[in-house]
């Protein structure tokens, strides 16, 4: 059970993670287009 809790715990901060670098590479992306 406690198992279960923790992946809820967790869960979140990892969704979070992953949308803040699929942002970062976003960005780095849009600003290499505008380099190039």
């Amino acid at each position: 059970m406690s198992n279960l809790w923790s992946l809820l715990i967790v869960f979140p901060y990892f969704n979070i993670i992953c949308l803040d670098y699929l942002w970062l590479i976003s960005d780095i992306i849009r600003r290499a287009e505008v380099f190039s």
